[in-house]
């Protein structure tokens, strides 16, 4: 019974994993999208028309393309990073350390040398003797394995971390259409003044997004070694 519970618990956290983001890009769309450029009156779907089924189908599988453009954003973005790092010769000075921080492996490296992790695999190496081998990830699901409890207060930091991402991704999104449409005749966005001043908060959101995503996701991987 806990096991199935477990895997429902999983289950419902993968559904508003995905229907969330999905939900939130066809409310951003929705709401700048030019609509004069269009037949219809709102975008992808007329919400009086349709249930609020459809609507949640629609948004869990935006969801996904939603997740598929936020993994090829962390991708060219470590890229970027690197190439920035390479310019500069690789040089510990403070571009090097700005630019190294906001890598998504960075914190791996920073945490294999932390005395938590080694005391963590010192007492694991018994049972586990390949442990060495092991990415953190494998490791931390041992530890979760061992202690299960903790696993909503993982969820939860995993959560808020994914959504913080996503979020800059739709954000992101929405801006780099608006940037095309600053230099080509495609008017897909809504360009009056008040809107401007909405892409610029978006545009001021997306490092700080990046920052939230980047205190939650390794509180939520340090968290089982942290409860050994």
């Amino acid at each position: 019974m806990e096991k199935m519970m477990e895997s429902l618990k999983e289950f419902v956290w993968d559904i508003i994993g995905y229907l969330i983001p999905g939900a939130f890009l066809l409310i951003v769309f929705n709401f700048c999208l030019d609509k004069r450029e269009f037949e219809y009156d709102d975008f992808l779907i007329d919400w009086e028309v349709f249930g609020t089924s459809l609507v949640v189908i629609v948004s869990y599988v935006l969801g996904y393309l939603v997740y598929s453009f936020t993994k090829y954003k962390i991708y060219l973005q470590d890229r970027l990073i690197k190439f920035i790092i390479y310019l500069n010769y690789s040089r510990d000075n403070f571009i090097t350390r700005f630019f190294k921080k906001r890598h998504s492996e960075e914190w791996k490296e920073q945490f294999k040398n932390s005395k938590l992790y080694e005391a963590a695999i010192a007492k694991l190496k018994v049972e586990y003797p390949t442990i060495d081998t092991m990415e953190i990830n494998e490791v931390r699901n041992i530890l979760m394995s061992k202690n299960p409890t903790q696993s909503e207060t993982i969820y939860t930091f995993m959560f808020r971390s994914s959504i913080f991402d996503h979020v800059s991704t739709i954000f992101m999104l929405v801006l780099f259409i608006y940037l095309i449409q600053l230099f080509t005749s495609i008017e897909l966005l809504k360009d009056d003044i008040q809107y401007k001043y909405i892409y610029l908060s978006m545009l001021i959101s997306v490092p700080l997004l990046g920052n939230s995503k980047r205190f939650f996701f390794p509180k939520a991987m340090r968290i089982p070694f942290s409860n050994l």
